[in-house]
């Protein structure tokens, strides 16, 4: 039998958004195998199926680009399948209908589009993220260019874990291409691209940083919603 992978995009919203990498990983299997898909398993005495996600995405962080490879055989089914539509070119498409996975997956986790794997998620270096701040009360108009200030090369320090521990690192050298956006008198949309690869930040990180170098005239804000909007590769360009 013939195997093939196939690399899914898809978006984990709403209340998907809590659900931690691990429980994503059974909700998944058990959704593919409800669709019967022809899935690729290890070999041992503990086979699992081949599935990989490209960076997991922190807990509470939504998204509108996760991508995910998983392996697929060409049972007798697909083969005959196969056989009728061979003009398809796009061979894995053709078997993970993602209209099909839809139907079995819980609100909140939607394939957009699935195509053949190709790159390696190792060429990953950035994820751009959206990340709305709330305030309670209206904030002075001078907030959003007090927030960008933040982003003027001064150092931004953040404990991250390590095998050692909690260990401070300067966040400003991992984060690039920053745009802060007024969005009412309320809210402030910033909008950056995060270092994903070896050194990885996520957005919470950032925001605690920010948090913390933030001076008088930014008041703490109340509420953040991040979203992941795209991974990239080293050069900045989307990474299919």
């Amino acid at each position: 039998m013939k195997q093939y992978k196939a690399r899914l995009l898809y978006e984990k919203t709403g209340a998907a958004r809590y659900i931690s990498h691990l429980d994503l990983m059974r909700t998944l299997q058990r959704a593919f195998a409800r669709a019967g898909l022809p899935l690729s398993y290890s070999e041992g005495f503990n086979p699992h199926p081949h599935l990989s996600v490209a960076r997991p995405l922190p807990v509470g962080v939504s998204s509108v680009y996760e991508l995910l490879d998983l392996g697929l055989i060409d049972n007798a089914e697909s083969e005959k399948r196969n056989a009728e539509c061979s003009q398809i070119e796009n061979h894995s498409s053709f078997l993970v209908p993602h209209s099909s996975l839809n139907k079995v997956l819980p609100e909140g986790i939607r394939v957009l589009e699935i195509w053949p794997a190709g790159r390696k998620f190792q060429e990953i270096s950035w994820a751009r993220y959206r990340l709305a701040l709330g305030w309670d009360e209206p904030v002075s108009g001078q907030t959003a260019g007090a927030m960008a200030a933040l982003f003027d090369g001064r150092p931004l320090p953040v404990a991250k874990k390590s095998k050692k521990g909690l260990v401070e690192t300067d966040a400003a050298p991992l984060v690039r291409d920053v745009s802060v956006i007024p969005a009412g008198a309320r809210h402030i949309e910033i909008r950056a691209a995060l270092s994903a690869g070896e050194t990885s930040l996520g957005p919470g990180q950032l925001l605690e940083a920010l948090r913390a170098a933030a001076g008088e005239e930014l008041v703490p804000w109340a509420r953040a919603e991040m979203t992941r909007l795209a991974l990239l590769d080293e050069k900045g360009e989307v990474f299919r």
